[in-house]
């Protein structure tokens, strides 16, 4: 929302007036997949080198990109209708009963309550196998012999992209199922959200599979980020996919949970690393609606020649490092 970011550009160029300090504009989405980096810093562990992928999922956005460097990047997949947050959300609202929802006070988290819902035990409910083994094969038979089926299906299987992502249907999808049965009970409510949530998880991590199998050497860690990054399920999944498809040496790196939203810690590192690498931000630039991470894209309002990404909107200050 272009007045929220106005607000907070005008504030932050008040502050550098003021304290004689300088302005470093930060792309948003930048700022997520450079947390861990700012987690290493703060509580030390696993140190994040570039190159890397970043998986950033969250209620606004789902991309999944190749992070070759502070200012170059390349977005390898994106969502073709709405986030992967989102769609959580929107079967948050529907599936979790009425009196749970009343108990989380104004603020609802609503991933988080769907996960604490449908997996109560947490680990102990994953129980995730993987499509193809007859471990899964069983499980879908007896899902289908308690609850009969839910056909949900698996997102774009009728057009395959793998440089997209799809969740709007699967959304609709539980919806129709709720509508079909309105006195279903709270255990098959659970069932249907971990199947909700594993369909969604998959088809993410075949496009995190198929961009490892793209990516040249040098790629070691794949960094999930955003909101949906706290979802504990998502994390074991991925991690299973990894292993599975014969990329055990590339490391799942997720920020802990209170780094995974959005927060002002995220967005000042990634101002410092910016400032470090000799870039900030002339004081009469603009807030962008539209600031994609990939080189190759310029940004809405531009028309210069030049980068596209991080260093692709007016503004930007280069000085010499020492």
């Amino acid at each position: 929302m272009i007045s929220s970011l106005a607000v907070g550009l005008d504030t932050a160029k008040g502050l550098a007036v003021a304290w004689n300090r300088p302005l470093v504009g930060v792309n948003h989405m930048l700022a997520h997949a450079l947390t861990p980096r700012l987690v290493v810093a703060l509580d030390g562990g696993q140190s994040v080198e570039f190159p890397f992928l970043t998986l950033l999922v969250s209620g606004g956005h789902t991309l999944l990109v190749h992070s070759r460097g502070l200012t170059s990047h390349q977005v390898l997949a994106g969502s073709i209708d709405i986030a992967i947050g989102d769609m959580v959300d929107k079967v948050a609202r529907s599936l979790v009963p009425a009196d749970l929802m009343e108990n989380q006070g104004e603020t609802v988290a609503y991933g988080r309550v769907l996960e604490e819902f449908c997996f109560p035990r947490g680990e102990a409910d994953w129980m995730y196998h993987p499509l193809g083994t007859s471990e899964r094969k069983h499980e879908t038979t007896e899902k289908t012999d308690a609850w009969g089926e839910w056909n949900l299906g698996v997102p774009l299987t009728r057009h395959p992209k793998a440089d997209a992502f799809s969740f709007s249907g699967l959304g609709s999808a539980v919806q129709r199922v709720l509508d079909a049965k309105p006195g279903m009970t709270n255990a098959e409510r659970q069932a249907l959200g971990r199947e909700a949530m594993m369909v969604a998880f998959e088809h993410i991590a075949s496009r995190v599979i198929a961009a490892l199998k793209r990516a040249e050497p040098g790629v070691r860690e794949l960094v999930v980020s955003g909101g949906v990054a706290s979802n504990r399920f998502l994390r074991h999944l991925l991690r299973r996919y990894l292993d599975i498809e014969g990329f055990a040496e590339v490391q799942l790196v997720a920020p802990p949970m209170k780094y995974c939203t959005d927060q002002a810690a995220m967005v000042a590192w990634a101002a410092a690393e910016m400032w470090r690498a000799g870039w900030s931000t002339e004081l009469d630039v603009m807030p962008v609606k539209k600031w994609s991470l990939d080189d190759a894209v310029p940004s809405e309002g531009e028309e210069k020649e030049g980068p596209g990404g991080v260093l692709g909107v007016s503004g930007w200050v280069r000085r010499e490092c020492t």
